[in-house]
Protein backbone atom coordinates (compact mmCIF):
# COMPACT_ATOMS: atom_id res chain seq x y z
CA UNK A 1 0.00 0.00 0.00
CA UNK A 2 2.84 2.48 0.70
CA UNK A 3 4.89 1.66 -2.29
CA UNK A 4 1.26 2.30 -4.32
CA UNK A 5 0.68 5.21 -2.88
CA UNK A 6 4.35 6.62 -3.45
CA UNK A 7 4.36 5.60 -6.93
CA UNK A 8 0.86 7.43 -7.37
CA UNK A 9 2.55 11.08 -6.13
CA UNK A 10 5.41 10.71 -7.93
CA UNK A 11 3.51 9.80 -11.50
CA UNK A 12 1.05 13.31 -10.09
CA UNK A 13 4.46 15.27 -9.39
CA UNK A 14 5.39 14.08 -12.98
CA UNK A 15 2.78 15.13 -14.33
CA UNK A 16 2.07 18.63 -13.36
CA UNK A 17 5.69 19.59 -14.10
CA UNK A 18 4.79 17.94 -17.69
CA UNK A 19 1.90 20.60 -17.52
CA UNK A 20 3.58 23.29 -15.55
CA UNK A 21 6.08 23.49 -18.26
CA UNK A 22 3.41 23.43 -21.31
CA UNK A 23 1.88 26.09 -19.49
CA UNK A 24 5.19 28.15 -19.14
CA UNK A 25 6.71 27.92 -22.25
CA UNK A 26 3.99 27.63 -25.01
CA UNK A 27 1.17 30.66 -24.95
CA UNK A 28 -1.26 28.36 -26.67
CA UNK A 29 -1.91 26.36 -24.03
CA UNK A 30 -1.29 29.52 -21.26
CA UNK A 31 -4.11 31.14 -23.34
CA UNK A 32 -6.49 27.97 -23.06
CA UNK A 33 -6.00 27.59 -19.09
CA UNK A 34 -6.41 31.17 -18.41
CA UNK A 35 -9.76 30.72 -20.30
CA UNK A 36 -10.58 27.90 -18.32
CA UNK A 37 -9.91 29.55 -15.24
CA UNK A 38 -11.96 32.65 -15.62
CA UNK A 39 -14.77 30.61 -17.24
CA UNK A 40 -14.19 28.03 -14.36
CA UNK A 41 -15.45 30.44 -11.96
CA UNK A 42 -18.34 32.38 -14.19
CA UNK A 43 -20.16 29.37 -14.63
CA UNK A 44 -21.16 25.80 -12.75
CA UNK A 45 -22.84 24.20 -15.66
CA UNK A 46 -21.02 20.42 -15.88
CA UNK A 47 -21.36 20.13 -19.67
CA UNK A 48 -19.61 23.87 -20.52
CA UNK A 49 -16.52 22.37 -18.30
CA UNK A 50 -16.35 19.10 -19.63
CA UNK A 51 -16.37 20.96 -22.90
CA UNK A 52 -13.67 23.09 -21.58
CA UNK A 53 -11.32 20.07 -20.64
CA UNK A 54 -11.70 18.67 -23.81
CA UNK A 55 -10.43 21.68 -25.55
CA UNK A 56 -7.66 22.34 -22.88
CA UNK A 57 -6.75 18.24 -23.45
CA UNK A 58 -6.81 18.86 -27.01
CA UNK A 59 -4.64 22.19 -27.03
CA UNK A 60 -1.82 20.71 -24.34
CA UNK A 61 -1.64 17.16 -26.94
CA UNK A 62 -1.03 19.31 -30.10
CA UNK A 63 1.66 21.62 -28.31
CA UNK A 64 2.98 18.18 -26.97
CA UNK A 65 2.91 16.76 -30.55
CA UNK A 66 4.09 19.70 -32.35
CA UNK A 67 7.15 20.41 -29.55
CA UNK A 68 7.88 16.82 -29.74
CA UNK A 69 8.72 16.97 -33.68
CA UNK A 70 10.82 20.44 -33.61
CA UNK A 71 12.75 18.36 -31.30
CA UNK A 72 12.70 15.09 -31.77
CA UNK A 73 16.63 14.29 -30.98
CA UNK A 74 16.47 16.03 -27.83
CA UNK A 75 12.91 14.30 -27.14
CA UNK A 76 14.92 10.70 -27.89
CA UNK A 77 17.63 11.51 -25.57
CA UNK A 78 15.63 12.81 -22.50
CA UNK A 79 13.54 9.80 -22.43
CA UNK A 80 16.57 7.63 -22.97
CA UNK A 81 17.85 9.24 -19.54
CA UNK A 82 14.76 8.91 -17.79
CA UNK A 83 14.26 5.24 -18.66
CA UNK A 84 18.30 4.57 -17.65
CA UNK A 85 17.64 6.65 -14.58
CA UNK A 86 14.55 4.56 -13.81
CA UNK A 87 16.83 1.21 -14.21
CA UNK A 88 19.68 2.50 -12.15
CA UNK A 89 17.12 3.69 -9.27
CA UNK A 90 15.32 0.25 -9.08
CA UNK A 91 19.07 -1.77 -8.46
Amino acid sequence: MRGTLRDFLLTAFAFSIVVTTLIAFDSRVREQVMLRMDSARATADVVAARAQAGSLTAAIVEAGREQTRKNLPTVIFVTAGVALTMFMLRT
